[in-house]
C-alpha cells in the first residue's frame, strides 16, 4: 500500500499518486490520479519451447508476491540466445514490452546473482539469466525480487534507475 498509507492522505480530497507498487483503493482520495510509471524490468530465463501462457503466469506471481503493479513493466530482459523464443516473444508482443536482450559475458559481468547455476552455465554460458538480466537493463544495483522459478521459467525484477 502507499507510504503511509491512509493517514498520509487523510483529510487531502484529490492527489496524484506516482507508484509501481499496488494500491488499496481505500487508501487513495476520491478525486485522485493513480500514474504507473514505466520503472521495471522483468529478467525472464526460461526452458526452450515454453509457452507465452506460463511465462506470463509466472511474472504475474513474482509481481504479485511483491506487491508490484505489471501497469509499471518497462520491459522484459535476457540471454541472447533467447532472441528467437517463441513464447517470450508473444508475451511481449502480447502486453507491449520490448525485450532487451544480452550476450553471456554482458550476463556474467554483473554481480549479486544469488543463485548461480552451473546448468544455465553449460546450457548458455552465463551463470544465470533472468537476475542478472533485469539488473543490466534497469541499470540497478538490486533486485526488487531475486529469483524465482515456477515451472519452466525463472524471474527476477528490478526497477530502473532513473
Amino acid at each position: 500500500s502507499l507510504v503511509g498509507g491512509r493517514q498520509a492522505l487523510a483529510g487531502y480530497r484529490c492527489g496524484l499518486i506516482i507508484t509501481d507498487r499496488l494500491i488499496d483503493i481505500a487508501d487513495v482520495p476520491p478525486l485522485s490520479v493513480v500514474y504507473r510509471p514505466r520503472s521495471l524490468v522483468v529478467g525472464v530465463g526460461c526452458n526452450r519451447r515454453t509457452e507465452s501462457a506460463e511465462i506470463e503466469e509466472a511474472i504475474s506471481a513474482a509481481l504479485a508476491e511483491a506487491r508490484l503493479s505489471p501497469r509499471s513493466i518497462r520491459n522484459l530482459a535476457t540471454i541472447e540466445g533467447k532472441r528467437d523464443e517463441a513464447g517470450l516473444r508473444e508475451c511481449a508482443a502480447r502486453n507491449g514490452w520490448a525485450i532487451d536482450y544480452f550476450t553471456a559475458d554482458e550476463l556474467n559481468a554483473i554481480g549479486g546473482i544469488s543463485d548461480p547455476s552451473p546448468m544455465a552455465f553449460r546450457e548458455v554460458g552465463a551463470w544465470g539469466v533472468c537476475e542478472p538480466a533485469a539488473l543490466r537493463s534497469a541499470g540497478a544495483g538490486e533486485l526488487l525480487v531475486s529469483k524465482r522459478k515456477r515451472g519452466n521459467v525463472t524471474v527476477a525484477i528490478a526497477r530502473v534507475q532513473f
